[in-house]
């Protein structure tokens, strides 16, 4: 192997451990895309918002929900899906601190074809 393919290889995996795992995920027309870990995350954290950053004693964690969203994907997971299974981790945590309820309703999908 080529120092020069090899540099290549130390950079793309750099890239990739940045972002975290990626999934295949089949879009609803039925193409097959990339998402990252890295965009999950960002969603997640961002439905956590105040819960997780701005309390003294955070009542959510991002990083459990991440983690317990994660281990429903599988290959190929729709992306109507992937949301379901963010929602869900986050309903799973309601009983042990309500504030996970607020998490699940920010993770749900925006539909406007009800005003269309």
């Amino acid at each position: 192997m080529a120092l020069e393919e090899r540099r290549q290889l130390v950079l793309q995996s750099a890239i990739t451990a940045d972002k975290g795992r990626r999934f295949q995920i089949t879009q609803l027309d039925g193409s097959v895309t990339t998402l990252m870990e890295s965009d999950i995350r960002t969603r997640i954290q961002f439905a956590c918002g105040e819960f997780e950053q701005k309390a003294a004693f955070p009542l959510v964690s991002s990083d459990v929900v991440l983690e317990e969203s994660l281990k429903n994907f599988y290959e190929g997971i729709r992306e109507d899906e992937v949301d379901t299974a963010s929602i869900l981790a986050a309903r799973s945590k309601i009983e042990k601190e309500p504030a996970y309820s607020f998490v699940a309703a920010r993770l749900l999908p925006v539909s406007y074809t009800h005003l269309t």
